[in-house]
């Protein structure tokens, strides 16, 4: 079956069921009459054979047994044949009739296949899909960039508090670059991210953006609470 371009519009509904059933039965009398038809034509070829060593004693022997039995040979024979050919004449029939019911079955399948492929590609016209994107990268953008924010408030307010804790505070510098890094690394199975940038890349295997904040604000925390006012 080739499938070919059609005019657009909503395709008839189908009761793939119904002609399933229907293809069903046809074929199951078409198995019923070709199985009959056949014994049919067996039992033919025994009385032909039966018929052909009756014919010598019935025509030259005048033996009437087999004379008597020839007639009714020819008596089923003739009853038989017409069998047969009724039996031809349906079978026929039946398997044009289980030939169209077949392609109307496959038909309908294949616009069920059709109709559940649109069905997905319309979800997609939708638009809902690419907006999640859209939201889950200004999300993480705006994750980022308010984390970036965060260490510079704090930075800010260290220094403010003591100056002196301006050695502590240099690893706040690279925080932001060291998450972005990290979120490249955790997405690069998704974007076209060059995995040689993350040179050995041993250290980034099982991170988790929380590992950084632990353990430089951990650092952070004990270097605030080891300060005393001195009078």
């Amino acid at each position: 079956m080739t499938a070919v371009i059609a005019e657009a519009g909503k395709p008839e509904e189908t009761a793939f069921e119904d002609l399933r059933a229907f293809a069903e039965q046809a074929e199951k009398r078409v198995e019923k009459l070709t199985a009959s038809l056949a014994d049919s034509r067996l039992r033919r070829e025994n009385l032909m054979a039966e018929r052909g060593t009756l014919v010598l004693p019935a025509r030259a022997e005048k033996n009437s047994a087999a004379q008597k039995r020839l007639l009714a040979i020819d008596e089923q024979l003739q009853a038989l044949n017409r069998d047969i050919r009724d039996d031809e004449a349906a079978l026929s029939y039946l398997a044009e009739r289980l030939a169209s019911a077949q392609q109307n079955v496959e038909r309908a399948e294949w616009e069920l296949k059709r109709a559940a492929v649109r069905k997905m590609i319309t979800a997609r016209l939708t638009g809902k899909t690419v907006a999640a994107i859209e939201k889950a990268v200004d999300a993480l953008s705006e994750a980022l960039s308010a984390a970036i924010d965060e260490d510079e408030a704090i930075r800010v307010a260290m220094l403010e508090f003591e100056p002196g804790l301006r050695r502590e505070m240099k690893p706040l510098q690279m925080a932001g670059f060291e998450r972005s890094r990290l979120a490249a690394w955790k997405l690069q199975g998704q974007l076209p991210v060059d995995t040689r940038e993350f040179g050995n890349n041993q250290a980034l295997r099982g991170r988790e953006f929380a590992d950084g904040d632990r353990q430089q604000y951990g650092q952070l925390l004990e270097a605030l609470d080891r300060l005393e006012l001195v009078f």
